[in-house]
């Protein structure tokens, strides 16, 4: 019997698309395709289950439609390509044969209706499918939209017993990887090697192009930091200048002026709003970093629960506190004044979120480790104390909860906020080395959680 593969048009100035290129090799004569058809109507009649002959990964059961084929041992499984096979038995078998000639470790479940198709994705977690194009319960093309809407990043290769080439663009512009023909199953095995090796690339793209971004982010983040810090330092200290003489003149006049009367309430507004203007001078002095530091060993246990007694004295009573602390690592390294400044501005904000219909206070103190191994989401490896400030309040909005710790951004009303007490807490906790984290729900409450590195005791 005879094949051929058809050879792209050789028109002078016209390129062909990948798509195109890899539909015209599957291209095949009609006797081929009366050959194929006559095999495919033997197959419909026969639904016999058919055993695995010398199957790597040993058993095969037939059941309702649904094969699963399994290891002998787990972790031989977990690291074998996983293969959803949307096909009958014979199909399967002659697939899996396949594979198994080219020496590619796999474990394969195949299915035949949309129902098991579906549970075979949620449960198995394939990392490809292979799929009959014509099968009658549940077609390979449905099939392909069911994993393209429902976002699975896994290749798709179809097989079938004859394709055009405009079907088979039409194919693989709708999200297939790649078709195979039945008369040509030798091909399978290069096939999803090559899958596998585009889907991996297409991923190490993903990741690379999320970290250029998020460094992008970091970057930019540097930049507006680096520049609010050294206005915010020199505005601090012309301002420092001016309160000076505001509250060494108003004594001055208060000395001079009858004890009780109203001008003496008058000089006390003055010097009152003063002292607000000194606090924010020294928070914008904290932020600018030109206050001086006494980094020393400290057990942050210690610092957690004097000021935990400090602040739970002026906390509403309609808002439970609970403090939790458990033995550390060893300690850690940071002026104390600081990391008392990171507790009292989540406490404070957490505070503020439950101001109106209480909650709970949640402060938890608990060691933290991070290997080399371990995916630490940009974490360096080592030992860490860890902080959690829980709260049941409002939460914060999606929309704005990356900005949360910009300088300056507040959602309170006039006068209640500064917005320098997370951006603050940000830049102790940069400075110790350390790392914050923020998960939100509207309605449902905040989690704060700093990571400071710990010594060894």
């Amino acid at each position: 019997m005879s094949q051929k593969t058809l050879s792209p048009p050789k028109h002078e100035g016209e390129t062909m698309s990948s798509q195109e290129e890899k539909a015209i090799l599957l291209v095949e004569d009609e006797a081929v395709f009366e050959s194929v058809r006559s095999r495919e109507n033997v197959r419909k009649n026969s639904d016999k289950s058919v055993a695995s002959q010398s199957a790597p990964l040993s058993r095969v059961s037939v059941r309702e439609g649904y094969m699963e084929t399994r290891g002998k041992e787990n972790e031989e499984e977990r690291s074998a390509l996983r293969i959803l096979m949307l096909m009958d038995v014979e199909g399967a078998e002659a697939a899996q044969h396949e594979l198994r000639k080219s020496d590619i470790a796999f474990a394969a479940e195949v299915v035949h209706t949309r129902e098991s198709f579906l549970k075979g994705l949620q449960e198995f977690s394939p990392d490809m499918v292979l799929a009959d194009y014509s099968l009658p319960a549940f077609t390979g093309l449905a099939a392909l939209a069911t994993v393209r809407t429902q976002t699975f990043d896994i290749p798709f290769i179809f097989l079938t017993d004859a394709v055009g080439e405009g079907l088979a663009v039409e194919l693989l512009k709708k999200g297939a990887t790649d078709c195979v023909l039945r008369t040509r199953l030798g091909w399978l095995p290069a096939a999803v090697e090559r899958a596998i090796v585009e889907r991996d690339e297409r991923r190490e793209r993903v990741r690379v192009e999320n970290e250029l971004k998020l460094l992008e982010r970091e970057i930019r983040q540097e930049q507006k930091m680096e520049a609010l810090v050294t206005l915010s330092g020199g505005i601090a200290h012309d301002f420092n200048n001016i309160l000076a003489a505001i509250i060494g003149f108003t004594e001055l006049v208060a000395d001079h002026v009858e004890k009780g009367s109203r001008d003496e309430g008058h000089l006390r507004r003055v010097m009152e709003a003063a002292m607000r203007g000194r606090e924010l001078v020294r928070k914008l002095l904290a932020f600018s970093q030109k206050t001086a530091q006494e980094k020393k060993p400290l057990l942050l246990s210690t610092i957690v629960e004097e000021t935990a007694k400090i602040l739970t004295a002026t906390t509403p009573t309609t808002i439970s506190v609970r403090v939790k602390t458990v033995s550390e690592w060893g300690p850690i390294v940071g002026d104390p004044a600081q990391i008392r400044q990171i507790l009292v501005n989540l406490w404070t904000n957490a505070v503020y979120a439950m101001r109106e219909k209480g909650g709970v206070l949640d402060v938890e103190l608990s060691d933290f480790s991070v290997s080399p191994s371990r995916d630490s989401h940009g974490m360096e490896p080592g030992l860490y104390v860890k902080l959690v400030v829980r709260d049941t309040g409002i939460g914060i909005e999606p929309d704005i909860i990356h900005r949360i710790f910009d300088p300056f951004f507040t959602t309170k009303k006039v006068g209640e906020g500064t917005g320098l007490g997370l951006s603050l807490v940000h830049g102790i906790v940069k400075q110790s080395n350390g790392y914050l984290t923020v998960e939100s729900e509207p309605g449902t409450g905040s989690t704060f959680t700093v990571y400071l590195p710990a010594r060894e005791r």
